[in-house]
């Protein structure tokens, strides 16, 4: 599920050789599986109907049977049961998707695919991604100088997540073969992907980039705005982009809106637009969560040069003929021919498009430079067909708990000290006033709500007493902000809510001020740890709430869920301002809404 790329102006004429060379390709059967064919047929017919010249579909034909060849014939993707890899590429697990972008710019074929490993297991497919792409640059001159920038932050031997590395190509006329890798940033665990995700910006020379998109794309904390790929256009070009793709659970339209303020020059209200025609009407994308990419271009500026808006269409549809017939509508109404979508849907299908739903799974929408582009996703349907009415890949299960002990056990999953801010803490020292900040603010939510204090952090505190009353007028109003994040809840008149606000937020602090003190004895802060009291009582004050809470059982669940994930985007809201603060932030920072 992600968007067209940033083209090579070669030439067919100068085109690589294929990835597989003809002499040693001899050995490989000369008629391959079914899947194979299967998908160089789908692909002929999508070139074809997209309006492709035969060049460039001959050329399509030949990478796609070159990269997919040598792991398709490990077995029958068609064929295989529920004991073999279930690829996210698309709804139905096959590990190709393919998709088209239509615009007055030119229109692109791409394929997304999922290098196979010799087993069905996320260390296998991650050794084979690697392979394949070290072979993307010697055969087809693939730049990697950006990805071994990053390899080590996504791939590492030991990685985590749903997938390991993914490949795109994209064809287009008059232009050779272009290449995207896709990382998982939730390789080291889905609470480090934020701190991953700033790293790998910064090592690609974006250094305030993250600031602009916790401002805008991810605003809503990482639970809700949950990151899942990291993608590089695999060029040496100054227009090769580093991408970003958040899956907004639970969003509505005017939080896509939003989101696309992230990139200069969004048309107000287009964005919403767009989302409630896509979606049929919808004011909220409860089923299936929608995503935004934020493209950076090198170079230029830590802000996104483009921002892109994905609908799962196929989730609040009743078939694909409601699809094609809202796409049209959509385009008609904008202005834009819809012929080349429908003609390219009708080339591509082979069925009835009322006899099923998830044909077209996406459809996205962009504008860069006055330039409107729309992406239809397509999934190939080799599994299986989903039926009329049904929704696939149903994202429901991320926002649904069955207790309160899962709720807390998730939200501690993302602790505030994987924020990129205490993940920087050495690059602080030059920070010494918002250094201050951050500690005052974690020593007195400590204070106030746990048994315990922090020795080292309330000597460092002392020491430098002097910040307290000389903190500039810009900083004044932020040494009370975790603090006044858990009075939000406090206030409920939902007495579960709160509760369940104050449990987070105790867990959250006692872990940040564990990695605080840590960093302040590593400086040379006198490492004497003392507490008011001891650490079990603590823990028996947490279990005791816990349970109390799990007594109330599956009605107070939604109370629970506001509280502890209130709480906890409250806290990291306000770790994402004290970081603005330090390390640059965009003209306007939003914590709330």
């Amino acid at each position: 599920m992600v968007s067209g790329s940033n083209m090579s102006t070669k030439a067919h004429s100068s085109m690589p050789p294929p990835l597989v060379d003809p002499v040693a390709s001899e050995s490989l059967p000369r008629v391959t599986s079914l899947f194979v064919e299967g998908l160089a047929r789908r692909l002929a017919s999508l070139c074809a109907s997209t309006g492709l010249s035969q060049e460039t579909a001959s050329v399509a034909d030949g990478v796609l049977r070159n990269l997919i060849v040598p792991w398709s014939r490990v077995e029958d993707f068609a064929r295989r049961g529920n004991d073999g890899w279930v690829s996210e590429i698309s709804d139905d697990n096959t590990p190709i998707e393919f998709s088209v972008t239509l615009s007055p710019a030119g229109s692109e074929v791409r394929v997304l695919f999922e290098p196979q490993g010799e087993a069905p297991t996320l260390a296998s497919h991650r050794d084979s991604a690697l392979r394949m792409h070290e072979l993307l640059a010697e055969r087809y001159a693939a730049d990697l100088s950006r990805f071994k920038l990053v390899q080590d932050l996504f791939t590492p031997p030991e990685m985590q997540g749903p997938f390991a590395l993914w490949s795109a190509v994209v064809f287009a006329d008059g232009k050779a073969p272009s290449f995207k890798a896709y990382f998982n940033p939730q390789a080291q665990g889905v609470g480090r992907a934020v701190a991953l995700v700033d790293e790998g910006l910064r090592r690609l020379g974006m250094t305030r980039a993250w600031h602009h998109l916790a401002a805008t794309i991810a605003r809503r904390g990482p639970y809700r705005d949950e990151l899942k790929y990291f993608a590089l256009d695999l060029s040496a070009s100054e227009q090769a982009r580093v991408k970003v793709y958040v899956r907004h659970h639970d969003a509505t339209p005017e939080d896509l809106e939003r989101a696309a303020t992230a990139a200069p020059g969004s048309t107000p209200g287009e964005v919403q637009d767009f989302a409630r025609a896509m979606g049929g009407g919808e004011r909220r994308f409860k089923e299936r969560a929608t995503f935004t990419c934020a493209a950076f271009v090198g170079g230029r500026d830590d802000r996104p040069s483009a921002t892109t808006q994905y609908v799962p269409v196929c989730a609040y549809a009743l078939d694909d003929l409601e699809v094609e017939q809202r796409v049209s509508s959509y385009l008609r109404a904008h202005g834009m021919d819809d012929a080349p979508y429908r003609h390219m849907l009708n080339g591509f299908a082979n069925r009835q498009l009322n006899g099923g739903v998830g044909l077209q799974s996406w459809v996205a929408f962009r504008r860069y430079q006055g330039v409107p582009r729309l992406t239809v996703y397509l999934g190939t349907e080799t599994r299986q067909v989903f039926p009329v009415g049904s929704v696939p890949a149903d994202t429901r299960e991320h926002t649904s708990f069955r207790s309160a002990s899962a709720v807390m056990s998730r939200v501690a999953q993302y602790g505030l000290s994987e924020h990129p801010l205490v993940r920087a803490l050495p690059r602080l020292g030059e920070h010494r006033q918002q250094l201050w900040l951050l500690l005052n603010n974690t020593f007195e939510l400590l204070t106030n709500t746990t048994e315990l204090s922090e020795h080292a952090i309330g000597t460092w505190l002392e020491d430098n007493s002097a910040f307290a009353p000389s903190l500039s007028p810009e900083l004044s109003g932020y040494p009370h902000l975790f603090a006044e994040a858990v009075q939000l809840f406090d206030c409920s008149p939902d007495a579960i809510e709160a509760l369940a606000a104050r449990s987070a937020a105790r867990s959250a602090v006692q872990a940040l001020a564990g990695v605080i003190a840590e960093f302040l004895e590593a400086e040379a802060v006198p490492s004497h740890r003392t507490a008011s009291a001891e650490p079990p009582t603590f823990e028996r004050r947490s279990a005791q709430e816990l349970a109390k809470l799990d007594s109330a059982g599956i009605i107070a669940l939604p109370s629970v869920i506001r509280g502890a994930w209130g709480v906890h985007k409250e806290l990291w809201a306000a770790l994402d301002r004290l970081a603005a603060l330090s390390f640059g932030a965009p003209p306007t920072i939003v914590t709330s809404g």
